[in-house]
């Protein structure tokens, strides 16, 4: 079965949004136990590597990520 382009492109998104999100919800977690690691470092960089690689049309799944 061959997929459509945006079909593609939406799942790289909820994907995009997924991942932000989780390494968000990990960094809190970690910088609750202790003040070591800032909580905005994973996530940014996630999403900064995944618009170098991917291009911009996975960035409203990063500022979904992000928000959430």
């Amino acid at each position: 079965m061959k997929t459509s382009l945006p079909v593609k492109w939406a799942v790289g998104n909820l994907l995009a949004a997924a991942g932000c999100t989780a390494l968000g919800l990990a960094c809190l977690a970690l910088q609750a136990s202790g003040p070591s690691l800032p909580a905005l470092w994973l996530p940014a960089g996630l999403a900064f590597s995944l618009l170098v690689i991917a291009g911009p049309r996975l960035l409203p799944g990063v500022w979904l990520g992000q928000a959430a």
